[in-house]
């Protein structure tokens, strides 16, 4: 059997560098999370997950992503 799962999650916020004169900015986020299961021979489960963070900054772009694979057993 196979399920498939997706996440997506945006951030709206300020940041400021400086807590005495704070100049704040803005601070997004991205997130976005694929995931697929699979159970088989009964009682064994297997899952990949792949995820992506964006962070944009004030003059640069940066992006992350991690992979996960697990196989496991429900016994």
């Amino acid at each position: 059997m196979w399920s498939l799962g997706s996440k997506y999650a945006y951030r709206m916020g300020q940041e400021s560098l400086d807590r005495v004169n704070p100049s704040f900015f803005d601070n997004p986020a991205q997130l976005a999370v694929l995931r697929v299961d699979w159970r088989f021979l009964k009682e064994w489960d297997g899952l990949a997950e792949v995820r992506t963070l964006n962070l944009p900054d004030i003059n640069q772009r940066r992006r992350r992503a991690a992979a996960l694979a697990a196989i496991y057993s429900s016994y």
